[in-house]
């Protein structure tokens, strides 16, 4: 015979999916308020790590702070399956809103019956985000995740229509909260309230709505198509340049020529020169000027390219560190460049290579860099 005291207990416990943000901390606390028993499930990838600039995570110190436990979820690999190609297209940049949110739901509804859980929740506000907050929206990724009806969203419920969790008695529909639209006062409002803090500013944490990390992306797609841990690390460095005549959307031109144009990506200082030359893999190039003063650059699909193609390659990059470096006023610069080889901590200095150049122009500088068309 079952204990309807565990029942009871079990019907009150949700997964709340909370992004490190005030939504969805406010949403953690409107059931709190209820007596609800909350997990949090905060999903981390390459595209929005969610740390602030001391590493600390934004979901660990919001949920400290509420007294409920996190469960950390790295969604990557399903990420860079479907960025490329998002099934419901993506939003004014690169971002395919929808795609993440049904597959954060899938994983949240595995969960649910391991965690005692009866039910997701989520900070979402109706009318806030226009590609993924509007009610067809909403409506379409509890059908696409297998959750309809369990998908309770505190701070707009008022506005929706009542989910199974409010049916059922679970919680208290009148206790939930109206909140819709862009502003947020509301929220606002609610945090000095109860004093909540350590979250983070709103739509600061995807990589993917970030134009400039977008234009990159975009370029890398339409001419590589596929997309890898590597790529996406590299598009939070540097300046990103593509050794091509013709325009990245020419289409026509890249079937014709199975050697793709190579890439070349100058860091900006010590610390993106650092990190640069962690993503070195064989058939890569690492670049610097000889006298100092140098960014590191990076010249990455070269490769597997005709000799002398990489000649060309290799020469352009070197104007292109030339540009950046302490001799950018130069008439000539020398420049090393060294072969990246697996497993070695250190470019090799077998096949090195010094390349005498003239630093890049405006003009060539314009033509090559991935930028905003426009």
């Amino acid at each position: 015979m079952s204990d309807p005291c565990r029942q009871e207990s079990a019907s009150r416990r949700a997964l709340a999916l909370v992004s490190g943000g005030l939504d969805s901390a406010l949403a953690v606390r409107v059931l709190l308020d209820q007596g609800v028993s909350v997990t949090a499930l905060h999903f981390v990838s390459v595209f929005s790590p969610g740390r602030d600039p001391a590493g600390r995570l934004a979901a660990r110190e919001v949920t400290r702070a509420l007294g409920v436990p996190l469960i950390v979820k790295d969604a990557t690999r399903a990420m860079l399956g479907f960025v490329p190609e998002p099934r419901y297209g993506w939003g004014r940049h690169v971002n395919p809103c929808i795609d993440c949110r049904v597959h954060h739901l899938r994983e949240a509804k595995a969960m649910l019956k391991n965690l005692g859980a009866q039910y997701v929740a989520t900070g979402e506000v109706l009318g806030q985000r226009p590609m993924s907050q509007h009610r067809e929206a909403l409506t379409r990724v509890e059908r696409e995740s297998g959750l309809e009806g369990l998908v309770l969203r505190p701070l707009s419920a008022l506005n929706l229509d009542p989910t199974v969790p409010e049916r059922e008695g679970w919680v208290d529909r009148a206790r939930l909260l109206g909140i819709s639209g862009r502003g947020r006062s509301e929220q606002n409002d609610l945090a000095r309230r109860w004093g909540l803090t350590g979250y983070t500013a709103p739509a600061g944490g995807c990589l993917l709505t970030d134009p400039n990390f977008a234009w990159k992306m975009q370029d890398l797609l339409n001419w590589e198509g596929a997309l890898t841990p590597r790529d996406a690390h590299l598009m939070k460095l540097g300046r990103h340049f593509r050794l091509a005549c013709l325009r990245a959307c020419d289409s026509a031109h890249r079937q014709a020529d199975s050697r793709l144009p190579a890439r070349v990506v100058v860091g900006r200082n010590e610390r993106e020169n650092a990190k640069l030359v962690t993503f070195r893999r064989a058939g890569d190039w690492l670049l610097v000027a000889a006298g100092g003063r140098s960014p590191e650059t990076l010249l990455v699909g070269s490769g597997d390219a005709a000799p002398d193609s990489m000649r060309n390659s290799l020469s352009t990059a070197a104007r292109l560190t030339a540009r950046y470096c302490g001799g950018r006023d130069l008439p000539e610069v020398e420049i090393v460049a060294r072969p990246a080889v697996e497993g070695e901590p250190v470019p090799s200095e077998e096949g090195e290579v010094r390349l005498t150049v003239a630093p890049a122009g405006d003009e060539e500088v314009a033509r090559l860099q991935v930028r905003r068309e426009g």
